[in-house]
């Protein structure tokens, strides 16, 4: 199973990574290949069997995500994101990061067909 997590480099992208590659599965299927994006490369310890796929991406600009979306990843969980404090002082950023960035994904989910990929976004509470 190939599974793409955005916002890879950040608090919870990274312990969901080193879960994914310690577990070696998700719902019983094993993990083939994890791709992992953020504005800086994530960096993580290979493991035998899994192919890592670590990527600087502004997955904001539209066609960053479309050779790793041509691969058809069977999950991405979508964890980019400005938070708080920094999206209201700098509130283009937050803008181009929090919304340009889901609009891309999902415009480059729609245009290669990933009609059956399971999206997962982190969300805060109101």
């Amino acid at each position: 199973m190939h599974v793409l997590i955005t916002g890879a480099a950040g608090f919870l992208g990274q312990r969901l990574s080193a879960a994914l590659l310690e577990q070696g599965s998700l719902n019983g299927r094993p993990l083939t290949r994890l791709t992992l994006v953020d504005q800086v490369a994530p960096t993580l310890e290979e493991r035998e069997g899994v192919t890592l796929d670590c990527r600087a991406l502004d997955i904001a600009r539209p066609g960053a995500l479309d050779d790793v979306l041509a691969d058809a990843p069977a999950v991405i969980y979508h964890l980019a994101a400005v938070v708080s404090s920094a999206a209201e002082a700098d509130l283009d950023l937050g803008l181009h990061v929090n919304f340009d960035a889901t609009r891309a994904l999902l415009e480059g989910c729609r245009q290669a067909g990933l009609s059956s990929t399971r999206l997962i976004m982190a969300s805060s509470p109101p």
